[in-house]
């Protein structure tokens, strides 16, 4: 992608190993890890080596307490920003992200050389009062 221009790269929740909430704990890291294995060592590693903005899903683990997280890594491969979701899903009867996720509780917006972008993951997008309080902070919707 940066090959051909793009400064901002984003992969999608939980890139790293199977989505499943009783997979979270098994895949859940540090934002502070950096081996290949691990998804924020794989974004800022990529972030570094292209000169781009990554950023992407993980589950984050910090202090004993999981969060379906979106760390964002700058072109020097440094972290930036980190947004947990804060609707956490819940498909009734089989399955609820709220059983072993804690929700987050603000929003996260960042730059990208000129523009402006607000963190949003998966099913924070059906709540556009949320999607809203973005304006305020510079954000705007993309084409």
């Amino acid at each position: 992608a940066a090959a051909d221009g793009a400064r901002f790269v984003a992969l999608p929740e939980c890139f790293v190993g199977k989505y499943g909430v009783a997979r979270f704990p098994e895949h859940a890291e540090s934002l502070d890890a950096t081996d290949d294995e691990s998804g924020c060592g794989v974004l800022a590693a990529a972030a570094r080596r292209h000169g781009v903005t990554t950023t992407g899903g993980v589950i984050e683990r910090a202090d004993g307490r999981l969060w379906n997280s979106m760390p964002v890594f700058g072109p020097d491969g440094a972290l930036v920003t980190n947004y947990r979701k804060v609707h956490l899903s819940r498909v009734l009867g089989i399955t609820s992200e709220s059983d072993v996720l804690e929700a987050g509780e603000a929003t996260t917006a960042y730059d990208v050389d000129d523009f402006r972008v607000g963190a949003a993951c998966c099913f924070d997008l059906r709540f556009p009062e949320w999607l809203r309080r973005y304006g305020p902070r510079g954000a705007r919707p993309a084409d």
